[in-house]
């Protein structure tokens, strides 16, 4: 059986990531996340998106991990 590739626009990406749009787009100028392309949308693979650090960690949460 197939599984299903789920892929994210460059909004929830970021919203995933806890980073702003601007910094998604930082990264895939600089090489540092996989995406494809599609006219002239961004999308990203949520396995991909899993695998890299969130920025913008709230205090109380550096605090719990």
């Amino acid at each position: 059986m197939t599984q299903l590739t789920h892929y994210r626009t460059l909004e929830e990406a970021a919203g995933i990531l806890r980073s702003n749009p601007r910094t998604i787009r930082r990264y895939i100028r600089d090489g540092k996340i996989p995406f494809v392309r599609i006219g002239r949308k961004y999308l990203f693979r949520e396995t991909d998106l899993m695998g890299l650090p969130t920025h913008h960690r709230s205090s109380r949460e550096q605090i719990l991990t």
